[in-house]
């Protein structure tokens, strides 16, 4: 599996906005730390069907998703990846692949988008945030880097 860092997943409303939850969520449980910033960037998981050798077809995948290649070992504490519930096969990756592979890219078998967002001012995100972050419906919170590994999982 490649991973890959993408673009800034927030747009300056969507951070406002977000921070605003927080903010409100935090006052109705009567806590102290209120959230002042929140970065978010997209993560891009790519599963391969065979590793990708020619350097021209790496460089073309990494321009179609505007990301460049990163080994993600640890999820730090003051950090939540937030990606499609696991075992399931997004609406965005359906498509997403599709375009891979008619743009040359065989090698891709699949290709999923979650959003890595951190929390620069603490060092462990705040108790009140992970669920107002994330869908339990149709998307999974990772903690484990373990975890990673369940994103392509093919079960029978």
């Amino acid at each position: 599996m490649l991973i890959l860092n993408g673009a800034n997943a927030l747009t300056a409303s969507r951070k406002a906005k977000i921070l605003s939850e927080l903010d409100r969520s935090a006052e109705l449980a009567s806590l102290e730390s209120r959230i002042r910033d929140i970065d978010a960037q997209f993560v891009y998981f790519v599963e391969l069907i065979n590793p990708i050798s020619d350097s021209q077809q790496h460089e073309k995948l990494a321009a179609i998703l505007e990301g460049s290649e990163v080994s993600l070992k640890d999820i730090a504490a003051n950090q939540l990846l937030v990606t499609p519930r696991l075992g399931t096969i997004s609406p965005w990756s359906s498509k997403a692949t599709e375009i891979l592979q008619r743009c040359g890219l065989t090698e891709v078998e699949r290709v999923e988008r979650g959003v890595l967002y951190e929390f620069p001012e603490f060092r462990v995100v705040p108790e009140h945030t992970a669920e107002m972050l994330f869908d339990r419906m149709t998307e999974s919170l990772i903690s484990d880097i373990e975890q990673i590994e369940h994103i392509f999982r093919h079960d029978q």
